[in-house]
């Protein structure tokens, strides 16, 4: 799971850091604001009178079905008591205005608006008026002079109202009544004024009328017809005009039955019969003519002259059946195109007769759909006039109906002990109040302080174990001389010693790896966490526990580790990454034994570009092959890329975040950014940790010490605390 870099709201981590402080908050403040306000808001007393308003109007007649919902009748009813209309009434009473709350009121209408109050019952009729004043008589006068005046102005309106409604319906009685007699005046002579009867709905469609329309529709038939057999004429006599046109090349014609008319002329049958016996003689003397071959001869010729003067008189009889078709088929056109004229004069003339009855029949419909607008509205009048004449009846019966709301019990102050709610309400605010502001003051600080104040926050933050909390050097009883670089060796039995330790116990026994961590960068999201601190007592953790260490100290713009040792800055990984040296002719060994470290050296300039080559690679490799453990102390993470570019190079990385120091959002980036690299996290160590009031650190620590020598304890308990350091 990856961190989020923006803020996220735990709710455990506000109550536990800013619960204290709210809580301070709210009793300061919450505490002088309820006492103000129980003293400052004056005590009233309160007078009750009841109100009934009837659910249903009450009738003589009938139910006024027009009548409010209830539920608005009543809201407006309580609005009327506590409004201007009636409470300006109440103040023009001189006894009212003398009582001394209302004489000292800078606006008298506004007090009163602020002390009268009106609420229904539920569930029931009643509605109960109350008013609230510091005087008791004063308030019991009050809201007698208050219902007194609302009845007198309901009843008085309720009596004004009815006579203004029964002027307004006789003057409207007179009105519609006029209007229905103009309206039967007009209807009257609308049925002198139509000439055609009526029956039922629609005007009558006379016999003559129809008789046109049937003698228009057998005229569009007959010239539809026309002009179908006209063209038909036309097509008839193109066809036979081109069958003249081709007359001459002497092929039979089909078309039009010519053929068996030219069969059946007499000359052509005459002719045929003559070549037939020809033929036939022909055919019965082919033997015996053989012989005489000149005769044969002779008669084919007569044979061949009679066959061409048989073709010559086809041809002439088709020349004069063709012209006496054409001839018949003019004719015929001629009396077509007759009969076309005489129909399309009979289409127009029936039309005409048919358009100019349409244009009267539609005259008189208009006219009677006119004479049935008007009996409508004639009715609708003759309606209205009679509901206006029911209610002037009704409101003449009606006013003797009594009213729709009462008096349902009196004013009256009971109690001698003032009302308390105002009070009561004001500090139950002035509590609330104190509670928000403390709520929101805390909120504000939760969003001004993302510090990370203890592991809490770092378990919350992130799935990775919080491997261990090194606590404040203020939290420990340690010997003035003592160096907290080398705690681990100065004071090996102190608590924060201990603490090292947690995390050397990681180190030898990795829950995800195999054997013991070989190489390991140590890394913090800002300057001041404590990674070199944790570096050095690590690496004497580990010396002391019999194996070969090598602290590598990155950090060349601040380099700290040389000087916890008391070395002087010698060559160091620059010269190994130039090749101007070896690295086994720069490790210096330390006063501890097994424990050795190698500094930045000088030629620092091109240091972290020299960092992710494979040189630095092979260097590690050649350390890790010499030492045990490979421990680097890096630059700050969110400040310089030196640690992003050495943290894929080695087996594990640690990670560090002091108190007070790094915020919830550097370590989000911080872890988000280790994850992105895909560097092997092993865990956080949180650094500096403060005892907080309920927590188990100081708890621990006294059990921690009471496992030791009674007399170092009174003696580490005798020595003043340093204050804590970190790289």
């Amino acid at each position: 799971m990856v961190p989020s870099d923006g803020f996220v709201f735990d709710p455990k981590r506000f109550l536990w850091l800013r619960g204290p402080m709210m809580l301070a908050i709210a009793l300061c403040v919450g505490i002088p604001a309820a006492i103000a306000a129980w003293f400052l808001v004056p005590a009233n007393y309160t007078a009750t009178a009841e109100m009934r308003f009837l659910s249903d109007e009450p009738y003589v007649l009938s139910a006024n079905k027009g009548a409010l919902p209830y539920q608005q009748f009543v809201s407006t009813q309580t609005s009327l008591i506590t409004g201007t209309t009636v409470l300006s009434r109440v103040l023009d009473s001189p006894e009212i205005r003398s009582i001394p709350s209302l004489a000292a009121a800078s606006s008298p209408l506004a007090f009163l608006r602020k002390r009268i109050r009106a609420n229904s019952r539920r569930g029931s009729e009643i509605v109960i008026v109350t008013c609230s004043m510091q005087e008791k008589d004063g308030a019991l006068r009050v809201l007698e002079e208050v219902v007194e005046v609302y009845l007198n102005f309901v009843l008085g309106e309720q009596a004004s109202r009815g006579m203004d409604r029964l002027a307004m319906l006789t003057q409207e009685r007179a009105v519609r009544q006029l209007e229905l007699e103009a309206q039967l005046t007009k209807i009257r002579e609308m049925h002198r004024a139509m000439g055609i009867p009526l029956v039922g709905e629609t005007p009558l469609d006379t016999g003559e009328a129809r008789l046109y329309k049937e003698k228009y529709v057998q005229a569009q038939e007959d010239l539809a017809k026309a002009q179908r057999v006209l063209g038909e004429s036309e097509r008839r006599i193109a066809s036979l005009e081109n069958l003249v046109d081709n007359l001459s090349k002497g092929t039979p014609l089909y078309d039009f039955g010519i053929e068996e008319r030219v069969s059946a002329d007499i000359r052509v049958s005459a002719l045929r019969g003559q070549v037939v016996m020809i033929q036939a003689s022909l055919a019965g003397t082919e033997q015996t003519q053989r012989e005489n071959l000149p005769h044969r001869q002779n008669t084919e010729k007569e044979l061949k002259s009679l066959r061409e003067h048989l073709a010559s008189v086809q041809l002439e009889v088709r020349r004069e059946v063709l012209e006496s078709m054409r001839t018949t088929q003019t004719e015929q056109l001629g009396m077509i195109q007759n009969e076309l004229e005489d129909a399309q004069e009979r289409v127009n003339k029936f039309k005409q007769l048919v358009d100019e009855y349409d244009l009267s029949l539609s005259a008189t419909t208009n006219q009677y759909v006119e004479l049935n607008n008007l009996k409508s509205k004639a009715a609708e009048t003759r309606t209205m006039l009679a509901q206006v004449s029911s209610s002037i009846a009704t409101i003449n019966v009606e006013s003797n109906a009594p009213a729709r709301m009462a008096l349902a019990a009196p004013a009256t102050a009971s109690g001698s002990r003032p009302d308390y709610t105002n009070r009561l309400m004001v500090t139950a605010i002035a509590l609330a109040a104190s509670v928000g502001l403390a709520l929101a003051l805390g909120l504000w600080r939760e969003l001004a302080d993302q510090e990370v104040r203890s592991s809490l926050d770092l378990s919350r933050m992130t799935p990775l174990p919080v491997i261990a909390a090194i606590p404040h050097a203020d939290e420990d009883s340690l010997p003035d001389s003592a160096d907290l670089a080398l705690l681990t060796e100065q004071a090996p039995l102190s608590a924060l010693a201990d603490a090292y330790r947690c995390v050397l116990a990681r180190v030898l026994n990795p829950d995800r790896e195999p054997g013991e961590m070989r190489s390991l960068a140590v890394v913090s999201p800002a300057p001041g966490d404590g990674k070199s601190s944790l570096t050095t007592n690590l690496g004497i953790a580990l010396a002391r526990a019999r194996r070969r260490v090598l602290i590598v100290d990155l950090s060349y713009r601040r380099p700290t580790l040389e000087s916890y040792f008391h070395s002087s800055n010698e060559e160091g990984l620059a010269e190994i990454l130039n090749g101007k040296i070896t690295w086994d002719q720069v490790i210096r060994s330390t006063h501890v034994d097994g424990l050795s470290v190698l500094g930045p050296g000088f030629d620092t300039g091109d240091l972290v570009g020299r960092i992710p080559s494979q040189v630095m690679v092979k260097f590690l490799e050649q350390a890790a092959a010499q030492f045990d453990h490979v421990i680097l102390d890096t630059t700050p993470w969110l400040i310089m890329a030196d640690a992003r570019l050495v943290t894929p190079l080695v087996g594990s990385v640690l990670v560090v975040v002091g108190s007070g120091t790094s915020t919830l959002g550097m370590v989000r980036r911080c872890l988000r950014e280790l994850i992105e690299v895909k560097a092997n996290v092993v865990g956080v160590v949180f650094n500096r940790a403060r005892s907080t009031a309920g927590g188990y650190m100081k708890k621990n620590r006294e059990l921690y010490y009471s496992y030791s020598n009674a007399a170092d304890v009174d003696s580490r308990e005798a020595m003043p605390a340093v204050a804590g350091v970190g790289g």
